[in-house]
C-alpha cells in the first residue's frame, strides 16, 4: 500500500493548490491588504476544496516569484502564521511548499506538523548528482536527522524535461530514486505527454515500480489518461475561476475534477 492510500485513504488522490497571496518580501506583497487579507484568501479556498470532496491541500507561495533558492525568513514565518490561524479549519491532510527552497520547506513542516511537504528540482542547476539541489547530501541528512514523519515529494519541474533528451529522462528518474529517496516522485502531465510519444511500454513499466504522482497541466481533459501512469494528481490552476491562477478557486471546477476521479 502507497503512503498516500494511508493518508489520503483512497487509491488515487487528488491534491489542490493552495496558491498563498504575495507575502511579506514578495516583489509583489501589498503592505496596504497585510496579512490579513492573505489569510482570508487562503481561508476560502480551503473552504472551498473541503465542500467539493479535495483528498489533500498543498499550500505554496505560489506569487512569491522571481522564485528564489533561500526564501526570507518572514516569508517562512507568515506561512507559518497563516497555517497556524487557519489549522483549525483544515480538515483534511495538508502539505507545504516553500519555492524553491527545500531546507525551509521541511522547517516548516516542521512547525506546522504537515502530513507531507514537496521539493522542486528545476533547470537551472540541474547537474547529474545534484539536482537543482547543490546541498543534496546535506538535505537528506537534514531529513534524517529531524526524523520527519511527513512524507516527502520530489517534483521534477517541467521546464526540467524540455532540456534533457528523452533517453536521458530514464536515467534521471532512476537516480533521483537512488539517491534523493523520494517517498513520492512527481512530474508534471506535459512531461507525461512527451514520455508517451517517445518512448516504449518498457519505460512505463519503471513508473508503475515507483510511487509517482502527477504534478501541474492536469486537467479535466487528460486527468484519465495521467491517472493511468500515476497513482494521484496534484492540480491547481485547473481548479480557479476561467482556470486563470491569479483567480480563487471555483467550486464547479473542483467538483468536474472531483467527480472524474471518483469514477475512474
Amino acid at each position: 500500500m502507497f503512503w498516500t492510500e494511508k493518508i489520503f485513504k483512497t487509491k488515487k488522490p487528488i491534491i489542490g493548490m493552495c496558491h498563498l497571496q504575495p507575502l511579506p518580501n514578495d516583489p509583489l506583497f501589498d503592505t496596504t491588504k497585510g496579512i490579513n487579507f492573505i489569510i482570508e484568501k487562503a481561508r476560502n479556498d480551503i473552504n472551498t476544496l473541503q465542500n467539493e470532496g479535495i483528498n489533500g491541500i498543498l499550500f505554496s507561495n505560489e506569487f512569491s516569484y522571481p522564485y528564489s533558492q533561500k526564501v526570507a525568513q518572514v516569508t517562512v514565518a507568515t506561512m507559518a502564521r497563516v497555517l497556524g490561524e487557519l489549522k483549525n479549519q483544515i480538515k483534511i491532510p495538508y502539505g507545504v511548499d516553500c519555492m524553491y527552497d527545500a531546507f525551509s520547506t521541511i522547517d516548516l513542516a516542521i512547525a506546522t506538523d504537515a502530513n507531507f511537504y514537496r521539493i522542486t528540482l528545476h533547470q537551472a542547476e540541474l547537474y547529474d548528482y545534484e539536482f537543482g539541489i547543490t546541498q543534496l547530501g546535506e538535505l537528506i541528512r537534514y531529513i534524517t536527522l529531524n526524523k520527519l514523519k511527513a512524507k516527502n515529494i520530489i517534483n521534477i519541474d517541467s521546464s526540467v524535461s524540455l532540456s534533457i533528451s528523452n533517453k536521458n529522462v530514464n536515467e534521471l528518474i532512476i537516480s533521483i530514486i537512488t539517491k534523493a529517496f523520494p517517498d513520492y516522485l512527481s512530474i508534471s502531465a506535459t512531461t507525461i505527454d512527451k514520455l508517451l510519444l517517445h518512448e516504449d511500454d518498457q519505460f512505463f513499466k519503471i513508473f508503475k515500480q515507483i510511487n509517482l504522482i502527477c504534478d501541474g497541466a492536469c486537467n479535466t481533459e487528460n486527468i484519465t489518461k495521467i491517472l493511468d501512469y500515476t497513482n494521484g494528481i496534484i492540480v491547481g490552476t485547473a481548479l480557479k475561476e476561467n482556470q486563470q491562477r491569479s483567480n480563487p478557486i471555483n467550486s464547479m471546477n473542483v467538483k468536474k475534477i472531483v467527480n472524474i476521479v471518483n469514477k475512474y
